[in-house]
């Protein structure tokens, strides 16, 4: 059986998790550190997050941490999905303009050629640009949000450090 990847992070003082401007929020250092140890892991095995701390956590403080983690992740993947809802209405009006431009070419080309022309490439640039932006541009997104969704469904446990 394939044992899945463990991050250890290790907290040093309480305040190490939290926001310095909202304590009910995860820390964006902490968020950062766990998205940076993510990098070469696959992104279709579970992740667990393995907190190591110099002090005794509470039962309340383990669930409060969980809790920051899958909201801090959870409201990544939100955000995400609204960039690329944003994106894919302007790729279906950068499409219907492209494909309104190409129509405008043929229809206008006995009576000016070289205005045709430029129109005929205008229209196929903008056809060229959703194409680009579906096949590469919203792949990286799309990873990000398997990312961040792998991250919020992960395993978390606590040990104190033994010194």
């Amino acid at each position: 059986m394939k044992k899945n990847p463990i991050i250890d992070i290790y907290l040093h003082h309480e305040h190490d998790y939290k926001s310095f401007f909202n304590e009910n929020k995860l820390s964006n250092k902490l968020s950062m550190y766990i998205i940076d140890e993510c990098k070469g892991f696959p992104y279709n095995c579970d992740l667990e997050l393995h907190f190591k701390t110099d002090f005794e956590l509470t039962s309340s403080e383990k669930i409060k941490i969980r809790s920051m983690i899958r909201s801090n992740f959870d409201g990544e993947v939100r955000e995400n999905i609204i960039y690329m809802d944003k994106l894919f209405k302007k790729d279906i009006l950068l499409f219907l303009f492209g494909c309104l431009f190409i129509l405008i070419a043929v229809n206008i080309e006995k009576n000016s050629p070289v205005i045709s022309e430029i129109i005929l490439i205008i229209g196929w640039v903008g056809i060229w640009e959703v194409i680009y932006s579906v096949f590469f541009s919203d792949y990286k997104k799309r990873l990000e949000i398997k990312r961040y969704k792998q991250l919020s469904n992960s395993k978390i446990t606590f040990s104190v450090n033994k010194m």
